[in-house]
């Protein structure tokens, strides 16, 4: 009789482990997957990328899945370093792996590429006559040729200096960044999770299929804007609202969705003095990089607003209302569908008793992040990477179905690939809506019942 439990034991750490393993094998193929576009792996078509794709994001979460129900039995220490050693190697077994979910890796690097020629990125476009060189050697990709970069100026300059390595070395210097931001996030999060006593949820965050091949596969520089996110909450459960700000500002520097948070912990903070000190941090980080590339000549204003009008990709909610309204009518509710939500999880967060005030602003703020994406005309499975903290720390039925589901999407990457047509079809769009019903469904029904 008292072996059990050491027998018990023996098969937790051998299912663990085996979970663990099979992540690798997972991730791992991913090289294959980079081949299959050339239509020369076991004669497999380019045409299946697709479904190669999406199986392995979904392979991938129920691997997730399984580790997390079987730390929830034992919070032994050993898991929990298990599972952060894997998630840190799997990071970095992706470095090497070429881009096949999307090529906008090779967008970063050309815009890069323009700043160091000594191009206005912001207001130059890669269908200039004078390109035509630049444009033979970096092969930008062509839908993007018409348009003007977006991003910010932190972003902006992390592509520089990853072009400034030279066509030969630039991605690998790009995607080892972009493995740096994704590990760091990584380790933050660990220890958030240990000075909270969440250590089970840590496969949430290491074996995240978003983090993990959006990051290591797409490379996509959201990685940046969700390391900040970690570093804003972890400064804000040190109390270090200074510093707080700064790191809200440096990820909306690189991706703007982060710029959502100063509401939520604003509402969180204690005293107008926190506040300041959150603000202050906040707007001379931003003033300071805007400031600096005002005064070298550029304009860093960009196209997004000409992104969001022209492109429609995995978003159903949008789909939805533009399918009855006229576009004039949706470009005005839309912003006021989404300062509602806000408004929203703000009384949320104002009218939490002291005891939940915590609980209440990681929810919210996981709800203020999402409020944008769930009305935006484009949702690419990337733009998700900035929920993956807050539902690491909060988890929700609802943040879990759509992160898992959003990857049907890449369905159209099989066309795509051996084709060149781009055909997103409509059945992805249901899947994500029913996704988030139930969810939203399940969570309003598990709270009124707790």
């Amino acid at each position: 009789m008292h072996g059990y439990p050491k027998v018990a034991h023996v098969h937790q750490d051998f299912w663990i482990a085996a979970l663990i393993c099979a992540s690798f094998v997972v991730v791992v193929s991913s090289y294959a997957i980079a081949n299959l576009r050339q239509d020369n792996l076991l004669n497999f078509s380019a045409s299946y990328t697709g479904l190669a794709v999406v199986s392995q994001f979904f392979i991938q979460t129920a691997l997730m899945l399984g580790v997390f129900l079987l730390m929830r039995r034992s919070s032994s220490e050993r898991y929990f370093f298990w599972v952060l050693i894997a998630g840190v190697a799997l990071r970095v077994v992706l470095i090497p792996v070429e881009p096949y979910t999307s090529n906008d890796i090779d967008r970063y690097l050309f815009d890069g590429k323009l700043l160091l020629e000594g191009y206005d990125p912001y207001t130059t476009s890669h269908d200039m006559e004078t390109l035509v060189d630049l444009r033979e050697q970096w092969q930008p990709p062509p839908e993007h040729a018409a348009y003007v970069t977006l991003y910010p100026p932190l972003a902006l300059s992390l592509f520089a200096f990853s072009a400034s390595a030279g066509y030969e070395w630039t991605v690998f210097v790009w995607k080892s960044l972009v493995a740096f931001a994704s590990v760091a996030s990584l380790l933050l999060m660990a220890n958030l999770l240990k000075f909270r006593q969440q250590r089970t949820y840590l496969p949430f965050f290491a074996l995240s299929p978003i983090l993990l091949f959006e990051g290591g596969v797409g490379a996509h520089v959201d990685a940046f804007s969700t390391l900040a996110i970690v570093g804003a909450i972890y400064l804000w459960l040190k109390s270090r609202w200074w510093l707080c700000g700064i790191c809200i500002a440096l990820g909306t520097l690189c991706k703007f969705l982060p710029l959502i948070l100063m509401g939520p912990l604003f509402l969180v903070a204690l005293g107008m003095g926190t506040r300041m000190r959150l603000v202050t941090g906040f707007l001379l980080t931003v003033f300071l990089f805007y400031g600096l590339f005002f005064f070298i000549g550029l304009y860093p204003i960009g196209s997004l607003a000409v992104f969001f009008e022209k492109w429609r990709f995995g978003s159903p909610l949008f789909t939805l209302l533009e399918t009855f309204i006229q576009q004039a009518h949706l470009s005005i509710l839309v912003p006021i569908l989404t300062i509602g939500v806000l408004s929203g999880v703000g009384l949320y967060i104002l009218l939490a008793p002291s005891h939940e005030k915590e609980k209440r602003a990681l929810l919210g703020s996981q709800w203020a992040l999402a409020s944008p994406l769930l009305f935006s005309p484009v949702v690419f499975p990337w733009y998700l990477m900035a929920l993956v903290p807050f539902m690491t720390l909060a988890p929700t039925a609802t943040m879990f179905l759509w992160l898992a589901i959003a990857p049907v999407t890449y369905e159209v990457l099989g066309q795509f690939a051996c084709c060149d047509h781009w055909a997103p079809a409509i059945w992805p769009l249901w899947l994500i809506a029913g996704g988030i019903f139930l969810g939203i469904v399940w969570d309003f029904f598990k709270r009124r019942t707790c």
